[in-house]
């Protein structure tokens, strides 16, 4: 094959050119691949957006801000718009800052002002509003926004003058309401503005004016309690100028007409004075006598005495004193006047005479008689306490779960939410604690547990196995608080090397040391970052690090530990005389550390390198020796009989390999074969017979013979004298069977039958050619042929018979120029053989077998292409057996590698039917609606797919985006059945929508 290519090169050089551009496309794949990939998030965070599925959009452009290669002007105003429409205000003003500062188009910066003004709006910032508002009206005259724009700021200084006159600015608030007044907006035009002019003026004493306006207002406002306070202001005004008689007939009628009006009180107070500044002193007092005051009844009273005594003695550390007259009173009452504070002020003390038992036997009799109150709330909350502090996080959960089911908007919502994920937790019911804590974090931003929750939300992600995203999150609390920085930073680390995320890792590590050197962690934090700088392959400063560390001296008990890591550094970069005398530091002073052994192996193995092989033949005998049971002693006994090979030891040699033989009889190097090269080398040809299946080693004089016949075949093969050239293969095989050429030979012959299809041919010469074979490569390639054929045939236990004789491990040293490349890419072949394995076992109801062999399909070749059809298979096997991670998983890969966009659509869509069935609805609905946005073309399963979503929303009660989605299919499918049962579903749930109380939307 390979003088064929030659051949190709000295016949046209464009050849060449061909080849080098194959290579620059190739290389690019990679990049390419990268570019596809964010195009089309980008795609489907659009997507979602159009289609009003703004939570799911939201959340997708959310993670693609943390791309640089997106356009973060488009993300940023996509995402301020979804979190607008989700009411998500306190998120948006920092995504605001990239259209100010990076200079993103005037178009997107007159959109982003307009939406910064309205969610400072929302935010109650009236002041940035303001200033967005007014850069629209000076920047963009013409702005379609306009009128809105007028509107908002209309409606901003009408509330700032309400402000100002709340804190008795009423020179500032009237400057507003005239403002306000001058713009045309529909509040301008307000009775409510006129009023609020009205009052800004009598509060400045301008009667005459405010007067007028107020008689102006009168003519617009409805009957009701308004008008009535305007009625008692005009009243007021007519008593301030003097005009007492007009004053007290205008209050008098008032309160015959509105006898309830919460101003009654002070009505009768201004006629009572009005009657005495006009002389009339007899109707004065009558109206006088009309203010009386309630009283509280007698027993209340007591109740609440009897509290602050008993609170009062608690106080000053008298609970026995408190506790008898509390008991006292509540006989003699029969029951808590108060509805269970009383006896919420016994418990508390109980609990301070330490009366555990009587204290909680308290608060569950509070829950038991009145379970509405607010006693019992605070039992509930106080019960969960104990149990936590007991560490009865089971009775701990029951409490505060109840709490905060019966009073999720209480002040101590949010630490009965914290408790109660934290109880969760504690009970390693990680689900239902994230589920708390994302709760709290959501909903309680100001809370005192706000920092707790989300340092609990990245320990669950982490604890999970999701280290990536639980360094994110550590990330993330790093750059938001100052609280248990050391532990965060600590934990943050940690999960970014889980994750594999060494950079990041590497940072915080560094960090750490800065800030808390003097930690017991600081060591622990250097050698790690040490171990990562050699995995990243700078070596010198994980050598720099660890000279550091061992400065620290030789009775530290992690010198050994250190050392051995230093040494291995020094290995790497060369440094083989320092690796030594690290080395024996450990071996001469440290022999009973577990470093002892791996310190013996390395040594010799440096002395080797160094080119000292009866050095390092010494280190390693000396090493089998010391350390009968290390896992090394395979590793060293093999290399020390091929370094007595070497050095022309044949007998110590030979001494070596048998006792290797011995002792490793399972062992995938071939000892008996070195022990025929030893016999060979000592000329004991008939001993070298006995061990050895390598035929010039046995019989050198005849390997010329053999050459002539296999060069003769290849050159016949690499022509495509396929004819010819099994006929000289057949008869080299018939010759010299045992040789591994000629079963070379044998196997290109079975090859050129199997690819033309004579079955029976090509499993006669697999056969021939395994059963002589010692290479385990090309024996591999003779099973999996020969499975293959079976599997064809549908002898499914044939195929299982063949499949399961396939080596898994590499040919080495000779066996290596004997492989399977140029039939067959070895890790393709074992990919195939790994799936015909799982299709027979499960052809056979041999289930768990095959899923055995899926499982490992996937595991260790998910990066082989070419059989896009056996992944879609193993991604829905996966399925269907409810492994829907290793599913997701395959599907996935499979869409990164595959070019077809068929594929990919039938992946994609099986991924959203995944996520549907593990409950994850809302991950479901993006899956399926990114074949919709990513592969438009491929019609079934773009619609079919949206059909899904829809479905799927229409399940979590979304009944809104459901009839959003069906609208499409009904628009858009070319499918009539399809179409009209989409408006069935339509019509079904606008009815659900309809029925729903204030139509908000939610699952009934």
């Amino acid at each position: 094959m390979e003088n064929v290519i030659k051949g190709m090169l000295k016949k046209n050089n464009s050849c060449v050119v061909l080849l080098l551009l194959a290579y620059v496309l190739i290389s690019a794949q990679p990049c390419l691949a990268e570019e596809d990939a964010l195009q089309g998030n980008i795609e489907v965070a659009r997507g979602l957006f159009k289609d009003g599925l703004y939570d799911l959009a939201a959340k997708e452009f959310n993670a693609l801000r943390d791309n640089k290669d997106t356009d973060q002007c488009e993300v940023n105003l996509y995402l301020s718009k979804a979190y607008f429409s989700l009411e998500n205000y306190p998120s948006i003003p920092k995504l605001m800052d990239v259209f100010f500062d990076d200079g993103c188009s005037f178009d997107m910066q007159e959109e982003a002002y307009y939406i910064s003004g309205n969610v400072y709006l929302k935010l109650g910032d009236r002041g940035k509003a303001r200033e967005r508002f007014e850069k629209i009206r000076d920047l963009y005259p013409e702005s379609e926004h306009i009128a809105e724009v007028d509107a908002s700021l209309s409606e901003i200084i009408y509330q700032e003058g309400i402000q100002f006159f709340n804190e008795r600015k009423y020179s500032k608030a009237l400057d507003n309401f005239e403002k306000v007044q001058k713009l045309k907006s529909d509040i301008s035009s307000s009775p409510d503005l006129s009023v609020r002019i009205a009052d800004s003026l009598f509060h400045l004493a301008k009667f005459k004016k405010s007067s007028k306006v107020y008689g102006d207002a009168l003519k617009l406002l409805p009957d009701g309690e308004e008008k009535g306070r305007i009625l008692y202001q005009l009243s007021y005004i007519d008593f301030n100028m003097g005009n007492y008689d007009s004053a007290a007939t205008a209050m008098i009628s008032f309160i015959e007409k509105t006898p309830d009006h919460p101003l009654l009180s002070s009505a009768h107070s201004l006629v009572s004075w009005a009657l005495y500044k006009d002389d009339r002193y007899e109707e004065s007092l009558s109206y006088f006598n009309m203010l009386r005051k309630g009283e509280k009844e007698t027993l209340s009273i007591e109740a609440y005495d009897l509290m602050g005594i008993s609170s009062r003695l608690i106080f000053l550390g008298e609970y026995i004193e408190a506790m008898g007259m509390l008991e006292e009173g509540l006989k003699r009452f029969g029951e808590d006047p108060l509805k269970g504070d009383l006896l919420l002020v016994l418990a508390e003390a109980y609990q301070r005479a330490e009366y555990d038992y009587m204290e909680q036997e308290t608060y569950r009799e509070i829950i038991k008689r009145y379970p509405s109150s607010r006693a019992a709330r605070k039992s509930l909350f106080a019960l969960g306490l104990i149990n936590f502090s007991k560490s009865v996080y089971k009775e701990s959960a029951v409490n505060f779960r109840a709490f905060v089911e019966k009073n999720s908007l209480v002040d101590m919502a949010d630490e009965a939410i914290y408790y109660l994920g934290e109880s969760l937790f504690r009970m390693g019911q990680m689900a239902d604690a994230k589920e708390q804590f994302v709760l709290l974090s959501t909903n309680f931003k100001t809370s005192k547990y706000f920092f707790e929750a989300t340092v609990r939300l990245a320990d669950i992600a982490s604890i999970s196995g999701q280290h990536m995203e639980a360094g994110k999150g550590y990330l993330s609390i790093l750059k938001s608080f100052d609280q248990n920085e050391k532990e965060v930073l600590w934990k943050g680390a940690q999960s970014f090397k889980k994750g594999g995320d060494l950079k990041s890792a590497l940072k915080l590590y560094k960090n750490y040391i800065r800030q808390y050197p003097d930690s017991p962690e600081a060591k622990v934090a250097a050698l790690v970052m040490a171990e990562m700088r050699f995995l990243t392959g700078d070596y010198d400063k994980g050598i720099k690090l660890l000279k550091g560390l061992i400065k620290t001296g030789k009775k530290d008990p992690s010198y050994p530990t250190i050392a051995l890591k230093l040494a291995r550094g020094y290995i790497q970069t060369g440094n083989i005389p320092d690796a030594i005398s690290t080395l024996k530091i450990i071996i001469e002073e440290y022999p009973d550390s577990s470093e002892a052994a791996p310190a013996y192996y390395l040594k010799a193995w440096s002395a080797e390198r160094s080119g000292l092989l009866e050095k390092a033949n010494n280190d390693y005998a000396e090493f089998i020796k010391k350390f009968p049971d290390s896992p090394l002693q395979e590793e060293l006994m093999w290399q020390l009989g091929k370094n007595q090979l070497s050095l022309g030891e044949y007998k110590n040699a030979l001494k070596t390999f048998k006792r290797f033989t011995k002792t490793f009889p399972s062992s995938y190097r071939d000892g008996e074969s070195m022990q025929g090269k030893c016999y060979s080398a000592m000329g004991e040809f008939k001993k070298a017979l006995e061990v050895s299946t390598t035929f010039s080693e046995m019989n050198p004089g005849r390997t010329i013979d053999i050459k002539k016949y296999y060069e003769e075949a290849m050159a016949l093969f690499d022509v495509g004298s396929y004819g010819d050239a099994v006929k000289v293969a057949k008869r080299l095989f018939e010759k010299f069977p045992g040789h591994q050429l000629s079963a070379k030979l044998m196997i290109m012959a079975a090859e050129v039958a199997f690819k033309d299809a004579y079955m029976e041919e090509a499993s006669s010469h697999y056969l021939s050619a395994a059963g002589v074979l010692t290479e385990s490569s090309l024996k591999n390639l003779a099973r999996f042929r020969l499975g293959k054929i079976a599997s064809l045939q549908k002898d499914y236990r044939g195929a299982l018979v063949e499949l399961e004789q396939i080596a898994e491990h590499e040919a080495d040293n000779e066996d290596k120029k004997l492989g399977i490349e140029e039939f067959i890419d070895p890790k393709l072949m074992m990919a195939k053989s790994l799936f015909l394995k799982g299709e027979a076992a499960f052809a056979l109801s041999m289930n768990e077998k095959g899923l055995e062999s899926f499982k490992r399909l996937a595991e260790e070749y998910s990066t082989v292409g070419g059989i896009d059809r056996e992944w879609l298979k193993v991604g829905l096997t996966f399925q269907q057996y409810k492994e829907y991670d290793a599913a997701v998983k395959v599907l996935r890969t499979l869409i990164a590698a595959t070019e077809s966009t068929e594929i990919k659509a039938e992946a994609q869509y099986w991924i959203g039917e995944s996520f549907q069935y593990q409950g994850r609805h809302e991950e479901a609905v993006v899956e399926y609606l990114k074949v919709t946005y990513l592969y438009p073309t491929e019609g079934m399963w773009a619609l079919t797919s949206r059909y899904m979503a829809a479905q799927v929303y229409q399940k979590m009660g979304g009944y809104k985006e459901a009839v959003r989605l069906y609208e499409k299919v009904a628009r858009e499918s070319g499918d009539k059945r399809k179409s009209e049962y989409a408006r069935k579903r339509i019509e079904e749930l606008t009815a659900k929508i309809a029925d729903i109380p204030g139509n908000d939307n939610k699952e009934d």
